[in-house]
């Protein structure tokens, strides 16, 4: 029987090429755990580790994107670098035992708040497999154990340093991927309160407005028409000042059911102020324009909510309130989005089945606003007090039953 020292030695290249797999697959998952919350279909969640470094005081949302997208990058450019074959004891293994022994670090300061089995997710492979601090700890240093031994199993050659371009190279690809596939735009840039959008269905205003125009142009067109007859130009004339009647009827109309709806709802919300708690300032009092229309959401009972365009937890929610809503069970409901996969809007609400007026935040006003929760976030507001609050999908998400004691009217 072979003594296992002589079996380690004989294969060296094959058990070399192993550790580096298993270091390759290690880092490619953590850096894509940290991109998407799910691999089939892609969920972006890029979002969440920028969160986390704003939460450990590490960065301000400003540079969360910017640094995320660079640690992203260094794991995925490690993953890479540790199959290619320059410089890996000079630089890819020593870079890549420091950047574990830094997470180690960070580890045992969470595991020191927070103590050593502390049922919370470390982050170190995002919302795809949760892992506790302690069970990332065991994690790195078995990694570091691997490394060490890669690190002796390895022949010492002499290498140029020009082979630092191809490490570089790696690296800028990497980095270039991340910023390329997760664009976010730059605080300087950003509307430091609200980004305002618009309800994805027609505005009745908007399309009276557009038809009077479209009207007026074909007027103007007949009367210098030379080809038609004076009848047909009659007949023709007719039917557009029949269409014009029609619209400004429709107008009217409109004014009307939207001044009946004021004063409804002023009279409701008067009733409301009355009957509920003292009035107070809510954190959302700042926040206060949806789908265009400014609202006192500290006014009477609102319904506020917090998604991501892209949730599927936030889009079973919105359902669940909009169900209610139909039946007149719930007090306005206004939702503040998220500014990830933005272009998803219209087909959430789709899938929820109803719209509801919303707005659009930036990142990081998004977290700041929903403080120390997570999506979906439910808030029933009465005259700005914050009476029930629902956030994630563990123990506090979202109670239809619950929710119905706050909402409806009590008799």
């Amino acid at each position: 029987m072979e003594k296992p020292s002589n079996f380690f030695s004989r294969n060296k290249n094959a058990i070399a090429w192993i550790i580096r797999i298993v270091i390759f697959i290690l880092f490619l998952v953590s850096a894509l755990a940290k991109m998407y919350k799910s691999i089939v279909p892609l969920e972006p969640s890029i979002w969440g580790f920028e969160k986390q470094l704003v939460d450990l005081g590490i960065c301000d949302w400003c540079w969360a994107h910017y640094l995320a997208r660079i640690i992203i990058g260094i794991e995925l450019a490690l993953a890479f670098a540790i199959l290619q074959p320059h410089l890996l004891k000079k630089i890819v293994i020593p870079v890549t035992i420091a950047l574990l022994a830094a997470f180690c670090i960070h580890l045992g300061i969470q595991m020191a708040e927070l103590g050593i089995f502390a049922d919370s997710n470390c982050g170190c492979f995002g919302e795809l497999i949760p892992m506790t601090p302690f069970e990332a700890f065991v994690k790195n240093i078995i990694a570091i154990g691997l490394l060490v031994w890669l690190f002796k199993l390895l022949p010492t050659k002499k290498e140029s340093w020009r082979n630092m371009i191809n490490l570089i190279a790696i690296f800028l690809a990497c980095a270039l991927f991340m910023f390329i596939a997760f664009p976010f735009c730059p605080c300087g840039k950003e509307n430091p309160n609200t980004i305002a959008t618009s309800l994805p269905l027609k505005d009745t205003a908007q399309i009276v407005e557009t038809e009077t125009k479209q009207i007026d142009s074909i007027q103007t067109a007949l009367a210098n028409d030379s080809l038609l007859s004076a009848n047909e130009k009659q007949r023709i004339q007719d039917s557009l000042n029949l269409a014009k009647t029609n619209l400004e009827k429709e107008e009217a109309a409109r004014k009307k059911a939207e001044e009946e709806r004021k004063v409804k709802e002023a009279e409701e919300a008067k009733k409301a102020v009355a009957a509920g708690p003292k009035a107070v300032v809510s954190r959302f009092a700042t926040m206060n324009t949806f789908s265009g229309k400014k609202v006192n959401v500290d006014q009477g009972k609102k319904t506020i909510c917090m998604f991501a365009p892209g949730c599927d937890h936030c889009q079973h929610t919105a359902k669940l309130l909009g169900e209610l809503a139909k039946k007149g069970n719930t007090p306005p409901v206004f939702i503040y989005f998220m500014d990830e996969e933005p272009e998803k809007i219209p087909e959430f609400f789709e899938k929820a089945g109803v719209t509801f007026p919303y707005q659009v935040l930036g990142i990081g006003n998004f977290w700041d606003l929903l403080s120390e929760g997570s999506t979906p976030g439910v808030f029933g507001m009465w005259n700005g007090n914050i009476i029930q609050t629902y956030e994630g999908i563990a123990e506090n998400e979202f109670d239809l039953e619950k929710f119905k004691k706050f909402a409806l009217p009590q008799k």
